[in-house]
């Protein structure tokens, strides 16, 4: 069994391949998150002050509507700098983002204008995020976990990554590799920033890099077993 994650989602293969040991034969984590404390100073360097503390004060007022039991404070998921969303995107980025998504029935092909469209996208998907989660994630360290993998590891690391900082993936590469000197971590580097990595030419970089890993990981796992 191998786990495979991407960005947030490649965090979380990380916390399970931690948690399965044995069980799991390799990991791949794409464009991963792996530390809110670091993604939270590039935030704050990015945005500034003021901004973030506006999206921190929807974030507490949406906690404390939780535990009142009232309806929950949303915020924009993707939306354009100066907005007030959880990610704030360059007009590229954004079309990026939002070709992953088909969009609403009727809505126009142009894709950055769709940043602040809260109607429900094909498959029931919306552009918006509990405002909470922007306080749970600056909390959340799976780069924590990589030392205590059993199982080979890949990271896929995109170079002008803005959201999942390659200086933070190198930092939490050295301190893991320093806790435990015996682990099995590869890191491949693309020219791509963090939504490229999803459609064309980029994403068959990634994907022939990840599926090598994986054959020759799975491979020599089974090798290993029929031995």
């Amino acid at each position: 069994v191998a786990l495979w994650g991407s960005s947030l989602a490649g965090g979380h293969a990380i916390v399970a391949g931690a948690a399965l040991g044995d069980r799991v034969a390799a990991v791949v984590s794409q464009v991963p998150h792996l530390s809110g404390r670091a993604a939270s100073k590039a935030n704050l360097k990015k945005r500034g002050l003021l901004p973030v503390l506006r999206l921190g004060a929807a974030a507490v007022l949406d906690t404390l509507r939780g535990i009142g039991g009232l309806p929950p404070v949303y915020v924009t998921l993707a939306g354009k700098p100066g907005q007030l969303a959880f990610m704030q995107l360059a007009d590229d980025e954004l079309r990026e983002y939002f070709a992953k998504h088909p969009p609403p029935s009727g809505s126009s092909s142009d894709s950055s204008a769709l940043s602040g469209d809260s109607r429900p996208y094909q498959g029931g998907w919306q552009n918006r995020i509990l405002a909470r989660f922007a306080l749970e994630i600056a909390r959340y360290e799976p780069g924590s976990y990589i030392a205590k993998l059993k199982a080979p590891l890949l990271l896929v690391v995109a170079r002008q990554d803005s959201q999942c900082p390659p200086e933070a993936v190198k930092a939490v590469v050295a301190s893991s590799k320093k806790s435990n000197p015996s682990l099995d971590l590869t890191v491949e580097e693309i020219d791509a920033s963090h939504f490229q990595v999803y459609q064309g030419e980029k994403h068959e970089l990634a994907k022939s890099r990840e599926v090598a890993f994986l054959v020759g990981r799975l491979q020599k796992k089974g090798k290993k077993e029929v031995a």
